[in-house]
């Protein structure tokens, strides 16, 4: 009997390593996204030839499509639509803070423009993520 208490309590240990472990994909890129708006000018130095606009849709579709990882693996008896809302909110909320954060760089401004684009970025990954994610648990439940 005391051994399978110690089991559960494993097992439960275990299970809150692996749903901290979640949040780290989406943790590191929101230090790489700070490192990237803390620069004058970053999307120079990586190339000369990609659209500020399309930048900031693809790296806040990243951080939404980690964002939503992290978060699906909490209450699976919640809706779908609550870790895709919840995503989505926290990347345009981080993206309001990378705005302000930006107002305060030297060479930088901050943009509306830019918090529409991670906006849009932020729909577009929280979508991607949803559709792998019924695709995945299709599979699963068929097989």
């Amino acid at each position: 009997m005391l051994t399978k208490q110690r089991m559960r309590v494993n097992e439960f240990r275990f299970s809150r390593i692996l749903r901290a472990a979640r949040w780290l994909p989406a943790i590191l890129w929101m230090f790489f996204l700070f490192y990237l708006s803390h620069q004058a000018a970053p999307l120079e130095r990586v190339a000369s030839n990609i659209d500020p606009f399309l930048a900031h849709v693809a790296v806040y579709s990243v951080l939404a499509f980690l964002l939503h990882i992290a978060l699906s693996g909490y209450n699976n008896a919640a809706p779908r639509w609550v870790p895709v809302s919840i995503a989505f909110a926290l990347a345009v909320l981080y993206g309001v803070g990378d705005e302000i954060h930006q107002a305060y760089v030297p060479g930088r401004v901050a943009s509306e423009l830019d918090l529409v684009a991670d906006g849009i970025g932020a729909a577009i990954g929280v979508s991607l993520a949803s559709l792998a994610a019924s695709r995945i648990y299709a599979r699963l439940t068929n097989t």
